[in-house]
């Protein structure tokens, strides 16, 4: 097996990718704005439109904290709040709701 750097040897002798900082920086909450859906059909939808207009995000498993029809949502940004708002405003994406939270 190749050794990626940042790599490291688990208890067992697998080699492990990724360095520690790596992975507490993965585990850090974060600010996100998030948009949900009525339907993973409009959820999958955003997401392709979001790609189109290099808006950066992601669909992800709707946060706990909120509750949507579908179960996923497009997160995004702080930086990237006014592109999403200005794609649900003129029903270029068909968003339920649009929160701003910590996941």
């Amino acid at each position: 097996m190749e050794k990626l750097p940042g790599d490291r040897k688990t208890q067992s002798g697998m080699e492990k990718a990724g360095s520690g900082s790596e992975e507490q920086k993965m585990l850090e909450r974060q600010t996100r704005v998030i948009a949900t859906f009525d339907s993973t059909v409009y959820a999958m939808e955003a997401e392709k439109v979001c790609n189109q207009y290099n808006l950066n995000g992601r669909l992800i498993p709707v946060p706990k904290e909120v509750s949507a029809g579908c179960g996923l949502c497009y997160a995004v940004s702080p930086a990237e709040r006014e592109k999403l708002l200005e794609l649900v405003q003129h029903g270029t994406i068909r968003a339920d709701r649009i929160y701003e939270l910590e996941i």
